[in-house]
């Protein structure tokens, strides 16, 4: 069994941070960080807040659209849609999305993407990719927008 399994099935039985980290010979620091990395909910992290009832990606989601400048009804409306179309992983590069980052935006950070940037975010013009997908909408290789492009066809509405 690998680490991540063997801290989920842990978590599972409810055994303390410290309790796992003992078995695997770190500290419970150390295992709040891997239960970060691998995106896995506990119940020690669930305790405090307004939105304790969300997963870590339903948080991410909240966060993200509270810090965009479009109307409170549209967030609302974004946030029940996307929901539940939150991936594990960039639909483009296929790695895992990190729901759980707390130190900014790194390459396998979420990121809400609009289809097309002229238009608002709607229903039906926004997805969920990775933040290094959505950058290299400004600085990419040859290779790079291929990847991208073969993805967006999948959308095409035509």
């Amino acid at each position: 069994m690998d680490r991540r399994e063997f801290i989920k099935t842990e978590l599972e039985k409810k055994t303390t941070l410290k309790s796992i980290g003992y078995s695997l010979g770190v500290s419970k620091q150390r295992i709040y960080q891997l239960i970060q990395y691998y995106n896995l909910d506990t119940p020690q992290r669930n305790k405090h807040g307004k939105y304790k009832h969300l997963s870590i990606k339903e948080k991410w989601l909240h966060r993200t659209l509270r810090a965009k400048t479009i109307p409170q009804s549209r967030k609302d409306e974004l946030f029940q849609y996307l929901k539940n179309k939150l991936p594990d992983n960039c639909p483009v590069y296929n790695f895992p999305l990190s729901y759980s980052q707390t130190s900014g935006r790194v390459e396998s950070s979420p990121s809400i993407d609009r289809f097309d940037s002229n238009l608002d975010y709607t229903l039906d013009n926004v997805t969920i990719i990775s933040w290094k997908a959505n950058r290299q909408k400004n600085d990419s290789t040859k290779e790079d927008l291929i990847k991208l492009v073969d993805w967006y066809k999948t959308f095409d509405k035509t």
